[in-house]
């Protein structure tokens, strides 16, 4: 039943959605609110195309063509109307009516009287189409809801814990507090590193914090979802919690990628905690 929200959850969290509810409350909550925004985002593409489909079925006639007046004019030429798209080459378009039916053709050229209407059948492909995606987007937005109400029930009693890299609230570090961090990948423990600055946050999300180490003078650029930084209290629940940390650092991206470090240094240093070595 929550075949959509599992995968949603997979692409854009990075972890299982059917345990969605070890995480955290603080997770919880932000998988929520993420889960609100693509319900409403649902919400906008069903009445859209609901709205076409009622468009495309008023159009019956070729009366229509010339009646520049009409609520359905723009069906009157293909390329002059709201559903033009360009298709990449010289002087031809696509239909984005034919695109959101899920129905694939050849590139249209010059302004022919819209396909749509032209022929019976093609106007009745095109309206099956239309609603089988309605009604696809339908069952995802009920599919959305049973998640919700499934993550409110498990956030009641939800374990706080550390919320994901990649997702950690606005405002999670603060300049001025001391945190964990790892500085290289040979590093065999975190080490206590002073927030010195946070710049605003850039167009990409990612917030960049300046880390100055005790006894150094040079200042680190590094990024909120990095894995290698975290609060003092996070590095004492991991070492504590050796399987939720292992599970954790999975759902970063930087672990494995270049210049990170592989999921085996970072789960040691995880259960090393705190050590003069950087």
């Amino acid at each position: 039943m929550l075949g959509y929200c599992y995968k949603y959850i997979a692409n854009n969290w990075g972890i299982d959605g059917a345990s969605a509810d070890h995480f955290g409350s603080i997770t919880i909550r932000m998988i929520i609110n993420d889960l609100w925004d693509e319900k409403l985002r649902l919400q906008r593409v069903y009445q859209k195309f609901v709205v076409e489909a009622k468009t495309l079925e008023a159009c019956t006639t070729k009366t229509h063509y010339a009646e520049r007046t009409s609520p359905v004019h723009e069906f009157s030429r293909c390329g002059d109307c709201i559903y033009r798209e360009a298709s990449g080459r010289h002087e031809t378009f696509h239909c984005s009516l034919y695109r959101a039916a899920g129905i694939n053709h050849e590139p249209i050229q010059g302004l022919a009287p819209c396909r749509a209407l032209t022929s019976e059948t093609e106007q009745r492909f095109l309206l099956y189409g239309l609603r089988s995606k309605s009604d696809e987007v339908l069952r995802y937005i009920v599919d959305v809801d049973a998640q919700i109400c499934w993550l409110r029930s498990k956030e009641r009693d939800a374990y706080p814990r550390p919320p994901l890299p990649e997702h950690r609230p606005d405002g999670w570090f603060r300049a001025g507090s001391t945190i964990a961090w790892k500085k290289s990948v040979e590093s065999k423990h975190f080490s206590p590193a002073l927030i010195t600055n946070i710049p605003e946050r850039p167009s990409d999300g990612r917030q960049e914090l300046r880390l100055q180490l005790n006894g150094e003078k040079d200042h680190y650029l590094v990024y909120s979802n990095d894995p290698r930084i975290m609060k003092f209290i996070e590095l004492e629940f991991m070492q504590y919690h050796p399987e939720f940390a292992q599970t954790w650092a999975k759902t970063s991206r930087m672990i494995g990628s270049y210049g990170g470090p592989t999921l085996k240094q970072l789960t040691a240093a995880m259960r090393n905690g705190l050590g003069a070595e950087v």
